[in-house]
């Protein structure tokens, strides 16, 4: 018996609904678009480019074209939420994070005219990915825990434990790795109780081991990722990004410059100006500096930053304005590498990327760019992000680099009010604070002192 439009679509959805998306794009370019009523077709489009959006498929351009034609033209407000939900997705697919976040802001007021909770929820998990990519965590945040509530009230716990996954990513890239961790604790208790796919788990939990330097934990987790992967390539190139990553904490160069090749290699094909080439030519960046091929490094850096500004991912911006520093040091143009630890430092402090901050005092400080004091300074700022953190190796490295420059005569600070105010501290946390202010005192970086009313903010800048 002949099937119609209508027999493939409603199959299509079940089968969406299941995630098999090969046999819904089977069933639905089986469809006889001659035979079919234009709704039929825009429906058979939508969902074709549903499906090859979740398999990482982008070559969807017509199509979309046609969907949000079809349903600007219609009546159909939560049809036209989905097609400006798709095209938010491909967007951010392609690097183009602000017209994306416009977009899908509009997917969201159609999906809330609608009073469609599970929707509004699903877009403000895409958002908060598009505030994450272009460094607003705070928005960030606010958008993953406003979804995560959602689903909570419609007792979605598959739902809910997908965004929580992608709020561990967000703590991890904030620099929380503790909490991050905790959260993916938590999750892979329920990993299997969840009908959802397990490869975007494992690449994420992999990575904030790989930052505390648990680099064989890391490695064993992301392995768990290669038989989920199932021929989606934006996975497999992250897949490969990671890879690359944990290599270069662990100063594997070789390895590293190897498995993110192949990362490259499958991104360019899918979409050459996203924010998954900037990261892993950065990466790349970062190799080659391993390997000493700094005009290698310096080409790759400028590929990365020219994506990188041109989506405004600003973490990738500050990240390439490291590698620019550690560069101009090799070239000995310190006035300009200064200037770069400057911008660098600067912006992972503005975006609040606490681990590349810490990650950039520490190369800053052993750049022989900077006085004793500044360095110390560096090296104490930093080892107190690493401390909380447990990030063992970069304690160890930074406690080395402070006893070699604390032996070096440091300048005294000026006062210009006379005696420095006496600060009597027992609590081993105001011990530790007092001693981090000696350190930074002597430099002439600026500093923020955050506390209530009456903590004695005001006292310890005098001090």
């Amino acid at each position: 018996m002949k099937t119609t439009a209508s027999d493939n679509i409603q199959k299509a959805e079940k089968l969406i609904s299941a995630r098999q998306f090969r046999q819904a794009l089977i069933e639905l370019n089986a469809n006889d678009v001659t035979a079919a009523s234009g709704e039929e077709n825009a429906q058979v489009d939508l969902l074709a480019i549903e499906a090859q959006l979740y398999l990482g498929e982008y070559d969807i351009q017509e199509p979309l074209n046609r969907v949000l034609d079809y349903y600007g033209r219609s009546h159909e407000i939560s049809k036209l939420a989905l097609a400006k939900f798709l095209q938010g997705w491909f967007l951010i697919a392609k690097g183009s994070h602000f017209d994306a976040r416009e977009v899908l802001l509009e997917s969201y007021v159609f999906y809330k005219r609608c009073n469609s909770i599970s929707d509004q929820a699903r877009v403000l998990n895409r958002l908060g990915f598009v505030s994450y990519q272009v460094g607003d965590y705070r928005t960030a945040f606010e958008q993953l825990e406003l979804s995560i509530s959602l689903y909570k009230k419609l007792n979605n716990q598959t739902a809910e434990y997908i965004v929580s996954k992608n709020l561990g990513a967000l703590y991890y890239a904030s620099g929380s790795i503790k909490k991050s961790i905790e959260v993916y604790s938590r999750l892979e208790q329920e990993l299997f109780v969840h009908s959802v796919k397990h490869s975007s788990f494992y690449l994420n939990c992999s990575i904030p081991y790989a930052m505390q330097g648990r680099v064989n934990r890391s490695k064993s987790i992301l392995q768990k990722a290669l038989k989920f992967l199932s021929g989606n390539f934006h996975e497999e190139a992250v897949y490969y990004e990671n890879l690359g990553w944990i290599h270069l904490i662990e100063s594997d160069y070789q390895a590293a410059e190897k498995s993110l090749q192949n990362g490259l290699g499958i991104s360019l094909d899918i979409a050459p100006e996203s924010a998954l080439v900037s990261q892993i030519k950065r990466h790349l960046a970062d190799a080659y500096l391993g390997l000493e091929k700094y005009s290698t490094a310096k080409k790759y850096c400028d590929e990365a930053l020219a994506v990188a500004g041109k989506i405004n991912e600003r973490v990738e911006i500050a990240a390439c304005y490291r590698i620019y520093a550690r560069l101009d040091c090799q070239n000995r143009n310190e006035d300009k590498a200064r200037e770069w630890f400057k911008k660098s430092i600067d912006l992972f402090a503005m975006i609040g990327s606490r681990y590349e901050l810490a990650m950039t005092q520490y190369w800053a400080a052993i750049s022989d760019l900077y006085h004793n004091g500044e360095r110390q300074a560096l090296l104490y700022l930093a080892r107190e992000y690493f401390e909380s953190e447990n990030v063992v190796p970069y304690v160890e490295k930074i406690t080395q680099e402070i006893k070699s420059v604390q032996s070096l005569p440091m300048p005294q600070p000026i006062n210009p009010d006379g005696e420095a105010p006496v600060i009597v501290a027992i609590d081993s946390e105001m011990r530790r604070l007092v001693d981090l202010a000696k350190h930074i005192a002597p430099s002439n970086m600026s500093v923020m002192l955050t506390g209530p009313t009456g903590s004695g903010k005001d006292l310890f800048a005098r001090f």
